[in-house]
């Protein structure tokens, strides 16, 4: 049989998550050490957030993978890995490292994304498992897929994604003067900065303009920005009525790189872009 494992990025609710094993990602606030949830089962940590002077994040060790890859070997599983973003975070190369470590049949994919994008691709892999699918099978189909997934979002302060490393501060610090909200995108990976946008009516504009047409389902990400959260699910709901849309918080992780008041749109298309 396969086994299918992801980490905590993915911002997958406790009752979606049978037949998958999630490897929470790690984070401290004022020296206080946590580990990551479902997206539902984080408790109040945007208070924590709000508090919280030293915050910093880190991925699975190279234990933990170990641990969940050997319990799915031992009962005689193959077992296939999706990890968030390989430039977003070292827990790719960290997953790699377990899978070269036990040398059991381990294939690690690189989602590119997180969240949402991440999202759609451990959705697709359990999915085509229920089907019989193999392991070559469902890799390839992911790999597809990939290419098909778009993901957009904006942050309220920039300060801790600057902090992050990851992305230009150059560019981010022009949206800090102009006052203005940028709005970025995930582009093979990585963050990058596409435009920015005056108010809430229009960041919603500019991430849909960022949608292809072709997008038939979406994954609405959110850090206490609820609000913005729901209109721009009412506004896609408006819009394009045979959409399939959910919306959920991020996770802790989330939160810490980008800040409160953070929304993420991700999208997937029937045919490549």
């Amino acid at each position: 049989m396969l086994s299918i494992i992801s980490d905590s990025g993915v911002c997958i609710k406790k009752d979606e998550s049978d037949g998958i094993v999630i490897v929470p990602l790690n984070f401290t606030i004022n020296g206080e050490s946590y580990t990551e949830n479902f997206c539902d089962c984080n408790g109040d940590f945007e208070t924590l957030l709000a508090k919280g002077t030293a915050m910093t994040t880190s991925g699975p060790n190279l234990t933990a993978f170990l641990s969940a890859f050997e319990a799915e070997l031992k009962k005689g599983n193959e077992v296939l890995c999706i990890t968030l973003s390989s430039r977003l975070s070292g827990t790719f190369h960290t997953a790699l490292a377990a899978a070269k470590q036990t040398r059991g049949n381990i294939t690690v994919f690189d989602s590119r994304f997180t969240g949402g994008g991440q999202y759609f691709l451990v959705k697709k892999a359990l999915s085509m498992l229920k089907d019989g699918a193999s392991k070559a099978d469902i890799t390839h189909s992911l790999n597809d897929l990939r290419e098909r997934i778009r993901q957009t979002f904006t942050v309220n302060d920039i300060t801790p994604l600057r902090k992050s490393g990851r992305m230009s501060n150059v560019r981010l610090s022009v949206g800090c003067i102009l006052n203005q909200k940028p709005v970025m995108s995930l582009q093979d990976g990585l963050i990058e900065f596409k435009e920015q946008a005056r108010d809430n009516a229009d960041i919603i504009k500019k991430i849909l303009e960022s949608m292809p047409d072709e997008a038939c389902e979406f994954v609405i990400n959110h850090i206490g920005y609820e609000r913005l959260a729901t209109n721009l699910y009412n506004v896609i709901k408006h819009e394009r009525n045979d959409a399939k849309v959910r919306i959920r918080k991020c996770g802790p992780v989330m939160g810490i790189m980008l800040g409160l008041n953070a929304v993420s749109l991700a999208c997937m298309t029937r045919k490549p872009c």
